[in-house]
């Protein structure tokens, strides 16, 4: 039986620049859904929790975060771990009372200030 829609994950070495994982070390990845920002300059909010700020040690744990309704992102509560979080974008954590503002290094990666 034949594999119906689209796939949910991505290859690493066809994500966007912006994220820079590394050839050798990561095979599959989240892929983005469309949404405020362009694929090319944002990064799903489940690569955000967990690669880019260290809020959640996995997957599991951001998507249970997620799911109880504690992530926000431009002050409006998102559940979806594809929304595409992008630079200017702050991402704030209820239950740690932070807030983190999402912008480019000078490589041209994502980072958290």
């Amino acid at each position: 039986m034949a594999r119906r829609g689209e796939s949910k994950g991505q290859k690493a070495i066809s994500a966007p620049s912006i994220r820079h994982l590394h050839r050798k070390e990561y095979v599959l990845t989240v892929k983005g859904r469309p949404g405020p920002h362009s694929k090319e300059t944002s990064a799903p909010l489940l690569f955000v929790l967990r690669d880019v700020i260290g809020i959640a040690k996995n997957a599991k744990e951001a998507r249970r975060m997620l799911g109880e309704g504690s992530i926000k992102v431009n002050g409006k509560v998102r559940k979806k771990l594809e929304f595409p979080a992008g630079i200017f974008d702050i991402v704030e954590a209820a239950p740690l009372k932070k807030k983190y503002m999402l912008l480019l290094d000078y490589k041209g990666s994502l980072k958290s200030v």
